[in-house]
């Protein structure tokens, strides 16, 4: 069970969505801010990020647990046998129960449309969604086909990034959420593997998405 709210805590949640090789997971890996949290958990089916893996439910929890009673810093993930609503589940109960207000914990939700649907949040998801902000919870959700989601996130998420898209139904759907147009993201400049991702950075206010570059392999990025 989450404790300690604290309500001042901001809104820091992230969406990434964009095609295969867009730089969602190799941004996730730039991303400066993950320094600032006691302990990241992820749901990694693909195992894209340095963390210890974990495919049993047991000893996921048991990992967990162990790293709330030390107070150290680890990054945990839950690499499930059977990618389903119900391992999704079991993972989102086991952060939502890791959540201390007293402290920063960071989330990295992968291919959040196997597990998902589009609509309302619901269950244990819809509480970390919806509620885990103030109880230190920084989640971030990756998505090649963001119109397959879960809206709660996307409304919950005031970060949002957007690589290449591979579609014109996808540009549509993301130029709201960015505040930039259809074309605009039609004309994101092609990535060069190893040496540079081309990305657009929504941040919370009424500004309009940014157009970016970062080095996927070296350094590191900020917000």
């Amino acid at each position: 069970m989450a404790i300690n709210p604290n309500t001042a805590l901001p809104a820091r949640h992230m969406f990434l969505c964009g095609g295969t090789g867009s730089g969602k997971s190799s941004f996730l890996r730039r991303l400066g801010h993950f320094s600032e949290f006691q302990r990241v958990l992820l749901w990694d089916p693909d195992r894209d990020h340095q963390a210890q893996h974990f495919s049993s439910p047991g000893q996921f929890k048991n990992a967990v647990m162990q790293s709330i009673a030390k107070r150290s810093r680890d990054r945990i993930a839950f690499v499930p046998d059977q990618i389903n609503e119900e391992s999704f589940e079991f993972f989102c109960a086991v952060f939502w129960a890791a959540l201390d207000g007293n402290y920063l914990t960071g989330g990295i939700v992968e291919e959040l449309a196997d597990v998902t649907g589009s609509g309302k949040a619901r269950g244990t998801w819809g509480q970390l969604s919806r509620k885990s902000r103030k109880y230190g919870g920084v989640i971030h959700s990756v998505s090649q086909r963001p119109a397959e989601i879960d809206k709660s996130i996307l409304s919950m998420s005031p970060y949002k990034f957007c690589g290449t898209l591979e579609t014109d139904a996808e540009r549509k759907y993301l130029s709201g959420l960015l505040s930039v147009s259809p074309d605009q993201l039609a004309q994101t400049p092609a990535n060069e593997p190893g040496k540079a991702c081309n990305y657009w950075l929504k941040k919370p206010g009424p500004e309009p998405a940014q157009l970016g570059k970062f080095n996927p392999v070296s350094g590191t990025v900020s917000l």
